[in-house]
């Protein structure tokens, strides 16, 4: 008896293990703002990829067997949560289907939208040809606007990111003065964080990464300790955990660095946009296919084409 109690013990004891830095809510974050920062083509759920390319939105297993068609559309910005899949078509409006491709539904018909980002039960987007912040509820109601630039002021659209408590976006105004800020998502307070251009912004625990495209910086999100992490004329890039993947136009290729800076390392010589991590794989596109190469530099291939 006491062999068999002491064996569920250790069963219980494994599972809660492995549950160490899984969701506690699946339906609080429907994808990382890294990857919807770099066009949210890419997501996984259990042993499902669910990628987009210009003919339509596939899924496949995660070792590329398996590929189906779900829907001819042009998609971006891929969350998942509770079995749905909540998307934009930025020349059309936002969508939600069922993971398994059924229940295709419009929530809103909008175009010129981008950097649609779940947070809970709402769905966070920017609209380019009014300059507008808005949110909406994931069943399609309750649409809000929350930021509206100001007169000649211009969002940059790839820079806009969202978490639980702030949206970021960089904005120029008539003059060309740049300045990265913060809108609250409850209170509707507007905070100036630094006087810089972000071509990209990612928010990873305490820190908002951005790049001006000579440089890669980090500041905390009340605008304090802002510092220089990469001096690199670089593309696209992505953070998780301590690590930073950015491609590099001045030496060529895919580099990896610490998030201060640190251990640079080329991982590979492939010309790259649109950098997704997902799993141990970092996925990216390059002439018109996607490919992949483990985070740690080793395996790559091409995934879809």
């Amino acid at each position: 008896m006491r062999k068999r109690l002491f064996v569920i013990f250790m069963t219980v004891i494994v599972m809660m293990l492995g549950c160490i830095g899984c969701s506690t809510n699946s339906k609080d974050v429907g994808s990382t703002n890294a990857n919807i920062v770099n066009g949210g083509m890419i997501a996984k759920d259990n042993e499902w990829i669910y990628y987009a390319i210009e003919d339509g939105l596939y899924k496949c297993k995660e070792d590329g067997s398996d590929t189906e068609k779900m829907l001819d559309v042009t998609a971006r910005s891929l969350n998942i949560a509770d079995g749905w899949i909540y998307f934009c078509s930025p020349y059309e409006g936002v969508y939600k289907i069922k993971t398994d491709g059924t229940e295709h539904q419009m929530l809103i018909a909008e175009e010129n939208i981008w950097n649609l980002h779940m947070i809970g039960e709402w769905l966070y987007f920017y609209k380019d040809s009014s300059g507008s912040i808005y949110k909406v509820k994931t069943d399609g109601s309750e649409k809000t606007e929350i930021y509206r630039y100001k007169g000649n002021n211009l969002i940059n659209s790839e820079s806009v990111c969202v978490d639980k408590n702030n949206i970021y976006y960089s904005e120029t105004d008539f003059w060309g003065t740049n300045a990265v800020s913060a809108v609250s998502i409850e209170e509707d307070n507007i905070n100036a964080l630094v006087s810089d251009y972000a071509t990209h912004m990612i928010v990873e625990g305490e820190w908002i990464y951005y790049g001006n495209g000579d440089a890669i910086y980090k500041i905390k999100a009340d605008g304090s300790e802002n510092q220089q992490i990469l001096e690199s004329r670089h593309g696209y890039f992505n953070v998780l955990d301590e690590w930073i993947y950015y491609y590099d136009y001045d030496k060529y290729g895919i580099h990896k660095a610490k998030v201060d800076g640190t251990n640079v390392e080329k991982i590979s010589d492939s010309k790259a946009f649109y950098l997704h991590i997902v799993g141990e794989w970092l996925y990216y596109y390059s002439d018109d296919a996607w490919y992949r190469i483990k985070i740690d530099g080793s395996q790559e291939e091409i995934f879809a084409q």
